[in-house]
């Protein structure tokens, strides 16, 4: 568990920027080694634990977040927090538009960039922080994340603030829900101060509003399901 091992590692108080960034630089290539590893897993399916084909599954979540996001037409999206770009290649293969990966890990990054790049399935890759995006306010169509908000309790407000800044006023984070999720999950996100409180957030603040918030039929795990978060940028 990556989280924890930043909190045995640095302390809970002790968290930062450069901590998070050492911890996912010391695990850059790990993702892509596994791409293709096939087997069977037990999983999320319309909240049940199911045991399915992991290469087959990871397609099913890909085609859901995908037939989310498509309907809005985007010609630019940005994932942040893409980390090896195994979610941002398979998305940019399913919606026609300019996709761009960015991670606060260059590791991660270059990693995926190379591994992808030689198959031929590429997209753009920059390494910067989720916390000050290097991009102009409304540069992209659609920006989303995909289980990167989760491990941010202490800066996930300025993460979500400024993935809404550089949109065109349309996110989607693809993260765990506490307010949605079964009392297991709710538990182990206390246990692993994984991010609580979003909807709580946004409500709070009269720049955006949750257009919508529900969990994913292909969740991930069970334990740790995932859901989408609409937020959209008030009128």
């Amino acid at each position: 568990m990556l989280f924890l091992t930043i909190k045995r590692v640095f302390g809970l108080h002790g968290i930062t920027v450069k901590s998070i960034k050492d911890v996912y630089d010391d695990r850059g290539g790990r993702e892509v080694e596994l791409y293709y590893t096939e087997g069977r897993l037990v999983r999320a399916v319309s909240g049940n634990a199911v045991e399915v084909d992991r290469l087959s599954y990871r397609d099913q979540r890909i085609d859901e977040m995908a037939g989310i996001i498509s309907p809005y037409k985007p010609k630019t999206i940005l994932e942040v927090g893409a980390g090896e770009l195994t979610t941002v290649i398979p998305m940019s293969e399913r919606i026609k538009a300019e996709f761009f990966g960015l991670d606060l890990s260059f590791q991660r990054i270059a990693a995926g960039v190379q591994f992808f790049g030689n198959e031929g399935r590429d997209v753009i890759g920059l390494q910067a922080s989720a916390y000050e995006l290097p991009f102009p306010d409304d540069t992209f169509d659609v920006v989303y994340t995909c289980h990167a908000i989760e491990v941010m309790p202490r800066f996930f407000r300025t993460a979500i603030s400024e993935a809404l800044r550089v949109s065109k006023g349309n996110i989607f984070l693809f993260e765990p829900s506490y307010e949605l999720g079964p009392f297991g999950q709710k538990v182990r996100m206390h246990r692993v101060d994984y991010v609580r409180g979003i909807p709580k957030f946004v409500h709070r603040d009269p720049t955006m509003e949750l257009k919508a918030h529900f969990l994913l039929e292909y969740g991930g795990k069970v334990g740790n399901q995932t859901a989408c978060y609409h937020i959209v940028r008030s009128r």
